[in-house]
């Protein structure tokens, strides 16, 4: 048997063949996709071949001479390009290595990193809230590909345990569950996702009917509300009542307002880090103008460029606080004019629902006649969330419609 080092010189030269003339390094390419291992003393000792395939897979195979490396390289090659099973196997291994890196991971770490990196796009501090609630649970504990059923009903009785709704619960498992398909997705772990496989029943209910509650269209409850927002001592409350049934714009996007970026002249106000995760452009009604005019002349500005000084902790309790004063107020009228008061006003009444409000009077007016001009002035990224607030107005601008095709008159036919 020839030596390594002289079947390299004795090797016919190719299109493709290093030049044996020029000294070899260890590593360098002799022939496509082989490669040469050199001694320190200069001295060829094997040849490696390495061969890149689907899925950043790289199949390395050493051999003494260039004849048995180039053989298998050619029948490598060959083999991939009709055999699919070669690579199947392949896949197989590399799902194994993964496997067997995650062996010591656990769903804490993966909520851990959601946290962390998943949701630093995200201004959701309910979402945070429940990461927090789950990674104190018995289930952070458990290896993530180890996660079974029965980990997930043990987790269905932790939560129900705390006193929350049904809802509330199948929240708690869709959370989980996009932890772990952004788990497969972002950090190409080969997760099981056992949620997705439950029985109807184990999962307790649906996702639930979609929140609906308004202002009632008689205006009475924005009458009481403006009347008992109006004698607080902090003066921004019923701006903030104004511009959030002028403009739709959440609770946090109000308070985290800033002046540069309110462009009166333009009727624009930009508002940056929504729930969504990007920044949005607020439509400022002639009404949302003129309240940040009368805004941006007093006395007090903010060093830092807000527009409104006050806190959500602020804001949530004068809420409370004003809902309560107007009911009073309401039920008090009621027995003064001896009226039957209505028991469902007040109750149940969110400062979200202030943003459904607004929403909703828009796409009833029909200003906005297209969903996707709706879309813009409401800022959802998903169009199927509008469904709930133009539902009520598709069915009114239809009634309108039949009401306006002429009635048919009954012709009495003549006979010839």
């Amino acid at each position: 048997m020839t030596s390594p080092a002289t079947n390299v010189t004795a090797a016919p030269r190719t299109r493709r063949t290093r030049p044996t003339s020029a000294p070899l390094k260890d590593g360098g390419r002799v022939d496509r996709n082989i490669f040469a291992r050199v001694a320190k003393d200069g001295r060829v000792t094997a040849f490696q071949v390495k061969l890149a395939v689907r899925g950043g897979k790289t199949i390395v195979e050493r051999f003494e001479n260039l004849s048995e490396a180039r053989s298998y390289r050619d029948s490598l090659r060959a083999d991939l390009a009709l055999d699919p099973y070669k690579e199947r196997v392949l896949r197989a291994r590399e799902d194994v290595e993964r496997k067997s890196r995650m062996a010591g991971v656990l769903v804490g770490d993966l909520l851990t990193a959601y946290k962390t990196k998943g949701m630093l796009l995200r201004r959701d501090p309910a979402r945070r809230y429940m990461v927090d609630r789950l990674a104190a649970c018995a289930v952070s504990k458990v290896p993530a590909l180890a996660l079974a059923e029965r980990d997930i009903k043990r987790l269905l009785e932790t939560v129900e345990a705390w006193g929350v709704k049904p809802t509330t619960a199948n929240k708690y498992l869709s959370l989980l569950s996009a932890v772990l398909k952004w788990a497969r997705e972002e950090l190409d772990y080969p997760l099981p996702n056992p949620i997705l496989d439950l029985p109807t029943k184990m999962r307790r209910t649906s996702a639930g009917k979609p929140r609906e509650r308004r202002l009632c269209p008689s205006g009475v409850e924005e009458a009481y509300l403006r009347r008992a927002l109006g004698v607080v001592k902090h003066d921004e409350t019923l701006p903030l009542f104004d511009l959030a049934l002028e403009t739709a714009a959440r609770q946090g996007e109000l308070l985290r307002l800033r002046w540069e970026d309110v462009r009166l002249d333009l009727a624009l106000a930009l508002v940056r880090d929504t729930k969504n995760g990007g920044d949005r452009e607020l439509l400022l009604s002639p009404r949302a103008i003129e309240v940040l005019a009368a805004l941006r002349q007093r006395q007090v500005q903010l060093i830092d460029g807000r527009v409104f000084r006050m806190t959500k902790p602020n804001l949530v309790r004068i809420w409370t606080a004003a809902k309560l004063r107007a009911k009073q107020a309401y039920m008090g009228d009621c027995l003064r004019q001896g009226a039957k008061p209505d028991s469902k006003k007040f109750v149940d009444l969110r400062w979200h629902d202030l943003r459904r409000e607004a929403i909703s009077t828009v796409a009833e007016s029909g200003v906005l006649p297209g969903l996707h001009q709706l879309q813009t002035f409401s800022g959802h990224k998903d169009s199927r969330a509008l469904e709930v607030y133009v539902s009520v107005s598709n069915q009114q601008r239809l009634a309108g419609l039949l009401a306006s095709i002429p009635r048919r008159v009954a012709v009495k036919s003549t006979q010839s």
